[in-house]
């Protein structure tokens, strides 16, 4: 099962290399994150936007996305998913994307339990949908994030964008 879980991000990215010369478009920004079992988080993101031109991986983008849990008491809790992403036009006020990518996270306890220091790190799939949009000048994004396999949750985001051309 762990072997399947790395099959859609290399995908993608053998897409993505195989294409033609790309520019890339960095995009960075600020997020927040509730997630359904570990409750508030606060992160950042990290993107490229690729340019190949023409294709169904034309506009493919790479994000990679880091949320640490506050809500762990006596533990450190974070999740960081590299995704890819696709933009889909449903509308024309609103750029909406799908994507896929891993999900690692790490849990590690600040205390010994019985004598042992206990830390884990699970792998799962992320399944990832979202939409960009404006607030005053700035690029701003929602995003909702399933992983299957590993931490199991459902994660909600905002956050802002900065770079990109956008």
């Amino acid at each position: 099962m762990r072997k399947a879980m790395w099959v859609v991000p290399l995908a993608l990215a053998m897409a993505a290399a195989g294409a033609e010369p790309a520019q890339a478009q960095v995009m960075f920004g600020p997020q927040v994150a509730w997630g359904d079992d570990a409750d508030l988080a606060i992160g950042g993101r990290l993107g490229f936007g690729l340019s190949t031109g023409e294709g169904a991986f034309s506009r493919l983008q790479i994000f990679g996305s880091f949320d640490y849990f506050l809500d762990c008491e006596s533990c450190t809790y974070f999740e960081i998913t590299p995704f890819a992403r696709i933009p889909v036009a449903i509308s024309e006020t609103l750029d909406t994307y799908v994507g896929a990518g891993l999900n690692i996270a790490r849990i590690s306890f600040d205390e010994d339990i019985a004598g042992v220091d206990f830390s884990n790190t699970e792998t799962g799939l992320a399944l990832i949908g979202g939409l960009e949009f404006p607030i005053s000048t700035l690029r701003s994004f929602g995003e909702i994030r399933l992983t299957i396999g590993g931490a199991e949750q459902l994660v909600l985001s905002f956050g802002f964008l900065f770079g990109g051309g956008g």
